[in-house]
C-alpha cells in the first residue's frame, strides 16, 4: 500500500514545492484505518510519535527527496521550501517538513506546511515541536459553500489548534467536505494545473 505514495517536486523563482499525493485506493485507505488502531506510533528523535502508516509511507520516498532538496537549496539559498498534499498526502507533507527542519535546522525560517484535510498524524509533543519548527498556518473555516466570495473564519481560539468554535463545533460526515475545494473535485487539480515531474526541475 506504501509503493502508491508520491511526491512531485516543482520550482519557481521563488519558492521549492514538494507535493506529496493522496489516498490513492479504497484497501490504503483500509490499511491506514486499520494501523491507526492497531500499529504503535512512530517514535521521532526529538519530535514527539507519529502516524506509524504515515511515517512509513513518508520512509519510502523520503532519501532522494531530501537528497534533492539538499542539491536544490545550494542553488537556491533564498528560496522558500513549501511541503504540500491533501489528506494521506498533507499528513505525509506535515512529518516530512518536521523532519526535514528538525535535521536542518537553518532551514526553518524558509520552511512551510500548507495542507489540506490531513489527518492528526502524531501527538501532543509532535504537533508542538511541528508548530515550533515549521510555519503551519491556522485553519481557515468555511461555514458555508466553500467559494472566492464566501466569507471564512481564522481560527485562533482555543484549545489551541483545536477552536470549538469553528469546524470543531459541527458534527460533519460528508464525504465531499473532504474531496471538493472552491468547487472542484481535489483530483481536478492535477488536471487543471501544471505539474513538474521531478526529473525536469532546472536549476
Amino acid at each position: 500500500m506504501r509503493n502508491e505514495c508520491w511526491n512531485v517536486i516543482a520550482a519557481d523563482d521563488k519558492t521549492i514545492f514538494v507535493s506529496f499525493s493522496g489516498t490513492k485506493s479504497k484497501e490504503q485507505l483500509v490499511t491506514e484505518l486499520i494501523e491507526s488502531i492497531g500499529i504503535p506510533k512512530h517514535e521521532l528523535h526529538n519530535a514527539g510519535f507519529a502516524h506509524y502508516f504515515f511515517f512509513s509511507a513518508l520512509e519510502t520516498m523520503w532519501s532522494p527527496i531530501e537528497r534533492l532538496l539538499e542539491q536544490r537549496r545550494e542553488v537556491m539559498p533564498n528560496h522558500r521550501i513549501v511541503f504540500t498534499g491533501h489528506s494521506l498526502g498533507g499528513a505525509t507533507a506535515s512529518i516530512a517538513s518536521t523532519v526535514f527542519v528538525r535535521n536542518l535546522p537553518d532551514a526553518s525560517n524558509r520552511t512551510l506546511s500548507i495542507t489540506f484535510g490531513h489527518p492528526r498524524v502524531g501527538n501532543l509533543e509532535y504537533a508542538t515541536t511541528h508548530d515550533r519548527l515549521v510555519a503551519a498556518g491556522r485553519e481557515p473555516w468555511f461555514p458555508g459553500n466553500m467559494t472566492n466570495k464566501e466569507t471564512f473564519k481564522i481560527c485562533t481560539g482555543t484549545p489551541l489548534n483545536e477552536d470549538n468554535w469553528c469546524s470543531n463545533a459541527h458534527r460533519c460526515f460528508d464525504i465531499n467536505d473532504h474531496l471538493f475545494y472552491f468547487g472542484h473535485h481535489v483530483s481536478d487539480y492535477g488536471v487543471i494545473g501544471r505539474v513538474v515531474p521531478t526529473n525536469d526541475l532546472q536549476t
